[in-house]
């Protein structure tokens, strides 16, 4: 594991179908969008990012500064537009069952871990990507990654909480289609991108 001190944002950043071998239709070869094409990146404000590439394609994507906190996620290069239309969704739903429990823990564990010691979990899908990340104390990173990494690499998709998720996420797309700015957004790309996976709404 990572010692905590001075990092502050990690992502791991599958390069192929490494990760969730449950996605083999999602998950269409991810080398067609390279995440970065430079080994070191450098942001506005002077703070270098660092990119550490794995022999079996995971790429470590880390920035070193002094912090009490720390962020730390698991980005996948696939979202909404690497679905076919049979599976339309698919990239959204796994998302969200991602929580639902693993080999080793259940879905209350998963949201407390984190919780009990004062960070956060989350996740988001869009149109190019699948995000799972974490914001914690510095001192806690290692909880962290072990936490995401057990929660993306060995979630067991109980089958009893896939029609709770189907509902919730009916919901999310009922609010969403509340929102006027957003749809004009989606109107407008499927009248830009017609027929192609880039037009479809309700990504998150």
């Amino acid at each position: 594991m990572f010692k905590h001190q001075n990092y502050c944002q990690i992502i791991f950043v599958p390069k192929k179908n490494s990760i969730l071998n449950l996605l083999p239709l999602v998950l269409q070869p991810l080398a067609k969008r390279n995440l970065l094409n430079q080994p070191n990146q450098k942001s506005t404000n002077s703070i270098v990012h660092k990119v550490k590439e794995f022999s079996n394609g995971l790429r470590l994507i880390y920035q070193q500064h002094q912090s009490e906190v720390s962020h730390f996620g698991i980005l996948i290069n696939a979202g909404t537009r690497d679905e076919s239309r049979d599976i339309m969704g698919m990239a959204h739903f796994i998302e969200h069952m991602l929580f639902k429990g693993t080999e080793k823990r259940r879905a209350i564990q998963i949201i407390n871990r984190l919780e009990e010691v004062g960070g956060e979990m989350n996740a988001y899908t869009t149109k190019e990507n699948t995000c799972i990340y974490a914001s914690f104390t510095s001192g806690y990173l290692n909880r962290a990654i072990d936490l995401l990494t057990d929660t993306a690499f060995n979630s067991t998709f109980p089958e009893k909480e896939m029609a709770k998720e189907k509902n919730v996420i009916l919901e999310e797309i009922d609010m969403y289609a509340d929102s006027p700015e957003d749809c004009i957004n989606d109107e407008f790309q499927e009248l830009m991108f017609k027929n192609h996976p880039l037009c479809r709404c309700y990504p998150f």
